[in-house]
């Protein structure tokens, strides 16, 4: 699956960016995340090609939290994509993967 979304991220701005679209996707929906990126582009001084700093602070996604998760979903999403970035990759299957 994640090949998949791998494969469908285009007219982003480098590779960093690209994991970062992909496991948005992964996570949240590869229709969630180009509308994330589509309110981005609607938006003075985002860039739909960037995710940090940009497609990652707009989303259609709610920001209420919910009893279930203890997080709003716009939370959850994020948070996925920042922890393997940052975290993770150098662990497991994600180190050869992201070789």
């Amino acid at each position: 699956m994640m090949n998949s979304e791998w494969s469908s991220i285009v007219g982003v701005s480098g590779q960093a960016d690209r994991w970062a679209f992909a496991l948005a996707a992964y996570n949240g929906g590869t229709g969630g995340m180009q509308r994330d990126r589509s309110l981005c582009a609607g938006t003075a001084g985002c860039n739909p090609a960037l995710w940090f700093e940009h497609v990652e602070k707009h989303s259609w996604r709610s920001r209420v939290t919910t009893p279930e998760y203890g997080r709003s979903f716009f939370e959850i999403n994020r948070h996925y994509v920042r922890s393997i970035v940052t975290e993770r990759r150098y662990r497991g299957q994600y180190v050869e993967a992201w070789s």
